[in-house]
């Protein structure tokens, strides 16, 4: 938080780096911000003009999808996310899977911090997911696309992460949408990593059997942080599955899964 108060209505971004606290202040804006890059510097906007979330940030006259910073409000610091504005929909992404190009096989401190490119593939990671839910009440629209261009939705009410000290267990409210309820049962569950076996199976680690960090139970019907496999695959369940739609034997091509304050209603009123 220093390097940020050193920017405040002083520059127009900075740079910080985790590893050495070196602070570099710029009077320009950023094109483009990369998650984290190799040496641990991450790049950031001005925090004298951050929103708490990709809502407030469309309703402040953002209009395109891209990476913005974020500033939730607690005394955390800023956060880089990508917003999806088109359609006048303030949503925040936390997920994405497009090509396979990321691994998603990941460790617990991993899932927490986040990782990937959020201009691609990435998890926003669960420390900021539970910063950013814990401010009010959320939706969380999940959108799935197979191989073969269908696609469908699943929309859940009352979205939120608890904290690291709860195991970053996942709440959901009321479903609707057409992709089926395959998220539901996982509601109330912890997070489980292959370095940390939290799920209720007796006998197995989830995440080491079906190869992604997730909410698991005994262990999923939905799996949207396993192996990118291409569509119709051999091995049961260890893919990017959605049970209710495509079923456990195929992997599907992308998946999204953002959210917004369940206050919002657009124009048709959903």
């Amino acid at each position: 938080m220093e390097c940020a108060m050193k920017c405040y209505d002083n520059c127009e971004g900075f740079f910080f780096n985790i590893h050495n606290g070196l602070c570099s202040l710029y009077n320009q804006r950023f094109v483009s911000m990369t998650f984290v890059n190799n040496n641990g510097t991450q790049a950031y906007e001005d925090v004298s003009r951050l929103l708490p979330d990709c809502y407030d940030v469309m309703m402040k006259g953002g209009k395109t999808n891209r990476v913005y910073t974020i500033q939730p409000r607690d005394a955390g610091g800023p956060i880089n996310v990508w917003c999806e504005i088109s359609d006048n929909q303030g949503w925040l992404v936390f997920q994405r899977r497009t090509d396979g190009s990321v691994n998603f096989d990941r460790t617990w401190n991993e899932y927490r911090d986040g990782f990937g490119d959020l201009n691609n593939e990435f998890w926003l990671g669960n420390t900021n997911i539970h910063r950013i839910t814990r401010q009010g009440h959320y939706d969380l629209t999940i959108d799935l696309e197979d191989f073969e261009g269908n696609t469908k939705y699943a929309l859940y009410k009352n979205f939120s992460v608890a904290s690291e000290q709860d195991y970053f267990r996942l709440s959901l409210g009321e479903y609707s949408g057409n992709a089926g309820d395959s998220f539901h049962k996982h509601s109330g569950y912890n997070f489980t990593t292959k370095d940390r076996d939290l799920d209720t199976h007796p006998d197995n680690n989830c995440a080491v059997r079906f190869s992604g960090g997730w909410w698991y139970n005994r262990c999923h019907s939905a799996n949207l942080n396993g192996l990118y496999l291409n569509g119709s695959q051999s091995s049961y369940a260890d893919g990017v599955n959605w049970k209710a739609w495509r079923g456990l034997h195929y992997s599907l091509k992308r998946t999204t899964m953002k959210i917004r304050p369940m206050e919002f209603k657009n124009n048709q009123g959903d």
